[in-house]
C-alpha cells in the first residue's frame, strides 16, 4: 500500500536529514526538531541556538542544508511558538 502515517514520515525525514549532517550535536537536534510534539521542537530549537553559537563558520556551512530543510518543516507547523 501507499499509506504512511504522518509520524512515520516525520521519522523518515529526520533520518534523512540527520544522515546528511556529520556533526552529531546538530544531527541530534535536527532529529528532535522533526518530532511532532511542540515542546520537543521548542527544546530542540533552544539547543540548536546554543550549538550554532559554539560553531565556526566552516562548521555551520557544513550543516546548513540540514538546517534549512528542518527550518522549512518547522515553519509549516501548527504551533505558533515553534514558527
Amino acid at each position: 500500500g501507499g499509506y504512511t502515517s504522518s509520524g512515520r514520515k516525520a521519522a523518515q525525514h529526520a533520518n534523512f536529514e540527520s544522515g546528511q549532517v556529520e556533526d552529531a550535536e546538530v544531527a541530534y537536534c535536527l532529529k528532535k526538531l522533526a518530532k511532532r510534539d511542540p515542546v520537543t521542537k521548542l527544546k530542540a530549537l533552544e539547543e540548536l541556538e546554543k550549538v550554532f553559537g559554539s560553531k565556526t563558520g566552516k562548521q555551520l556551512k557544513d550543516v546548513i542544508s540540514g538546517w534549512t530543510y528542518s527550518f522549512n518543516l518547522a515553519c509549516l507547523g501548527n504551533d505558533r511558538r515553534v514558527r
